[in-house]
C-alpha cells in the first residue's frame, strides 16, 4: 500500500493523472520538483495511491509532513482513511494552504480523518524595491559559510515548534550557507539571531527570522532584518509566514512594509503510534 517515492517524475505522473478531467482538483503539494527529487534522493519520501488520490509522506527527524493531490474531496477523504492502517511513531503534520473558506472545507475532510487543527499561519508580502540608506548600528552580523551551518541548525531546533515551523535538514542550511542566503548576528562564537531567505528570480522568501530569547531588546532583529532588505535590494518581492494570533510579529513585519494576503496555512496534526510499516 505505502510505496517509497524514488523519483520526482512519479510524482508528476500522479499530478497529470488526476488532474485531467478532475471535478473539484486539490492540492498541498507544492514542492519544486528538484524538491521533491531531492528528498527522493535521500530516501525520505513515501507515497499512497488511489484512483482518485495521492498522498505524499515526507519523514524528518521530528515529524512526518503529509501532502496530497486529489480530483475531488470525497477521493481524498477515502485515501487519508488508509491512514488508519500503517503503523507510525511520529505525528503527521499537513500544511493546508489557500484562501480561507477553501482551506476550512480541505481542513473538513482531514478532521473527518482524525487530524485537528494546531496553528494557522497567514501570508505577507512586500511588494516594491528596498530603499534604506541609513547606516546600520556596530554589530557583527555576517553571512554563515557552510562549516556553520550545523550551528545555525541548532540555534533553530532550540526556537523552532517542530509541528508548525518546519525545521531543516541539514543538507538544506548548507546549501543555504553556500548561496549566501544565511545571515548572523553573533557574540563571539555564540549565535544571537538568525534570519535565513531563499532568493527565487527577482522574489524572495523570508524563511527564518529569531534572536536569541536571553538577547532580545538590543536591536539585533533589527540589524538582520535591515541588513537583508539591504542585500536584496533589487528584489521586487519578498515574502513570508507568520502565526495569526502573533500580533507583536505581525506589527514588526508591517513597519517594515509588509501586508497582510487573503491566505492562510491551516496546519492539522494527526497523533498516532506504533512505527512506519
Amino acid at each position: 500500500m505505502i510505496e517509497q517515492l524514488r523519483a520526482a517524475w512519479q510524482y508528476e505522473g500522479e499530478l497529470k493523472r488526476l488532474k485531467t478531467g478532475a471535478t473539484a482538483f486539490t492540492t498541498t503539494c507544492f514542492a519544486t520538483p528538484m524538491q521533491i527529487g531531492e528528498w527522493a534522493e535521500r530516501g525520505a519520501l513515501s507515497s499512497i495511491s488511489t484512483p482518485g488520490a495521492f498522498l505524499l509522506l515526507r519523514r524528518s527527524r521530528h515529524v512526518i509532513h503529509l501532502s496530497h493531490v486529489a480530483a475531488d474531496h470525497q477521493s481524498l477523504s477515502e485515501a487519508l482513511l488508509l491512514l488508519d492502517q500503517l503503523t507510525m511513531v511520529e505525528p503527521i503534520v499537513a500544511d493546508l494552504v489557500g484562501q480561507p473558506a477553501d482551506v476550512e472545507q480541505i481542513a473538513n475532510s482531514y478532521a473527518l480523518r482524525g487530524f485537528s487543527s494546531y496553528k494557522e499561519l497567514v501570508r505577507m508580502t512586500r511588494i516594491g524595491s528596498v530603499d534604506d540608506d541609513r547606516t546600520l548600528p556596530e554589530m557583527a552580523v555576517h553571512r554563515a559559510v557552510h562549516i556553520e551551518a550545523a550551528g545555525v541548525l541548532a540555534f533553530l531546533e532550540r526556537l523552532l515548534d517542530p509541528f508548525a515551523e518546519q525545521i531543516p535538514e541539514l543538507e538544506d542550511m548548507e546549501f543555504a550557507a553556500d548561496r549566501g542566503q544565511i545571515l548572523v548576528a553573533a557574540n563571539g562564537n555564540a549565535v544571537e539571531g538568525v534570519l535565513i531567505f531563499q532568493t527565487v528570480g527577482f522574489s524572495n522568501m523570508l524563511r527564518y527570522w529569531f534572536v536569541e530569547p536571553r538577547a532580545r531588546g538590543r536591536g539585533i532583529g533589527a540589524v538582520l532584518m535591515r541588513s537583508f532588505l539591504m542585500q536584496i535590494a533589487g528584489s521586487r518581492r519578498i515574502v513570508l509566514w507568520v502565526f495569526s494570533d502573533n500580533a507583536d510579529g505581525i506589527a514588526k513585519y508591517e513597519h517594515y512594509g509588509f501586508r497582510r494576503e487573503n491566505l492562510v496555512d491551516r496546519i492539522m496534526l494527526k497523533s498516532v503510534s506504533g512505527g512506519i510499516g
